[in-house]
């Protein structure tokens, strides 16, 4: 193919160097190519705009795998429209399934679908098989894991939005397009545990080894005498003209070169490791309801004679007496609102010995509980 007589539009060009992009995240990735089409900022994109962006998408690529001249592979302007129109209808049925009627016949009515419903079309969130092949070409060149979205825990208002009438912050970057000068992820963790820790002590001064035994693990060399030094210097001579260390300040020490949209990316990544500390308590509680459920029900029933003495204890109390009394109000502020009743089997259940269980339960549930723990172990 003669490099020299291909002409690309720059639609096409950008579509295609955004989607194949291995620093920028799948989401943003998508929002770049919805806002160059989305030229009157409405959030929306109309059938004849959809089509045009499927369109130049897929000449796009065909330039960049070389397939142009391939008549068989490469589809012409009339087919790339036909499917641009094809998927557009999808994405505007889809409506129907992901939101209320009325709405969806909103989406309809108007031939036009939201930017958030293109999304989710592209990223195969909502099952369309036709799909399928855009995400997986994006999951092919994208970043992973966390960095599959740098703005997951930002607000969206704050998120990035490509806009044709008025200027826009610029997108939070990946950690793989970072440069050396910034700190990396697995750093992030530790630099806030030594800044926590002296803001304890109110002592920014501590020496590398008291550090060390501080926070409880050891810290990199290069990153405590590259960057840690020079910020815990800063931050204690701030605190010593009566200034109040705070973390974005000393992040900013840190990361002499770094910019504002850099911090606030340090900034995600702490509100990550948060998230990641939050799914492990939520864990281990559910690990020891687990363990708590299966010790349960592998305690016998409790035996007829035991139950029936309970009962004939429950008949035996006379509610007008001081005891009755009592007993019912104990049951009432432990176990349910105000006016309820304790029935028999709330008594025998609140009294059964602890190395029984009141009744058989449901087999439903716990044969349920019990396979979920047989395919773990």
């Amino acid at each position: 193919m003669d490099l020299k007589r291909v002409k690309v539009s720059v639609h096409a060009f950008l579509a295609s160097g955004i989607f194949m992009s291995t620093t920028i995240s799948k989401r943003q990735k998508i929002r770049f190519l919805l806002g160059m089409f989305d030229e009157n900022d409405s959030r929306m994109l109309n059938s004849a705009e959809f089509v045009e962006m499927i369109s130049s998408f897929l000449h796009g690529i065909a330039c960049a795998f070389a397939l142009v001249d391939c008549v068989s592979l490469a589809p012409k302007p009339s087919l790339r429209r036909k499917l641009g129109k094809c998927l557009f209808d999808r994405v505007v049925n889809s409506a129907c399934c992901s939101l209320p009627f009325w709405e969806a016949k909103k989406i309809k009515a108007k031939d036009a679908a939201p930017i958030w419903l293109i999304e989710e079309w592209f990223l195969s969130e909502g099952g369309d098989p036709l799909a399928a092949p855009f995400a997986m070409l994006l999951e092919r060149f994208s970043v992973r894991e966390f960095e599959d979205d740098p703005e997951f825990f930002e607000d969206e208002d704050k998120s990035f939005k490509l806009s044709h009438t008025a200027p826009v912050e610029l997108p939070l970057q990946t950690a793989a397009a970072l440069d050396s000068s910034c700190l990396r992820r697995d750093e992030i963790g530790l630099v806030r545990k030594v800044f926590c820790e002296c803001e304890k002590q109110r002592d920014f001064s501590l020496s590398y080894e008291d550090m060390g035994r501080a926070v409880g693990e050891l810290i990199p060399p290069d990153l405590w005498c590259d960057r840690l030094v020079r910020g815990l210097d800063e931050m204690e001579r701030l605190r010593g003209v009566g200034q109040k260390p705070n973390l974005s300040l000393f992040l900013r020490k840190l990361c002499p070169s770094a910019k504002p949209r850099h911090i606030r990316l340090f900034q995600i990544w702490m509100k990550e490791l948060d998230h990641i500390e939050e799914l492990k308590e939520d864990l281990a509680t559910s690990r020891r309801l687990q363990e708590y459920f299966e010790s349960y029900v592998a305690r016998p029933v409790l035996p007829v004679r035991v139950r029936q003495e309970l009962l004939e204890e429950y008949e035996s109390l006379a509610f007008n007496t001081l005891q009755a009394s009592v007993t019912r109000d104990a049951f009432r502020k432990r176990f349910y609102d105000g006016g309820s009743r304790v029935t028999q089997e709330d008594y025998v259940a609140a009294m059964c010995p602890t190395e029984f269980r009141h009744k058989e339960g449901s087999f439903g549930v716990v044969s349920v509980f019990m396979h979920d723990d047989a395919q773990r172990a």
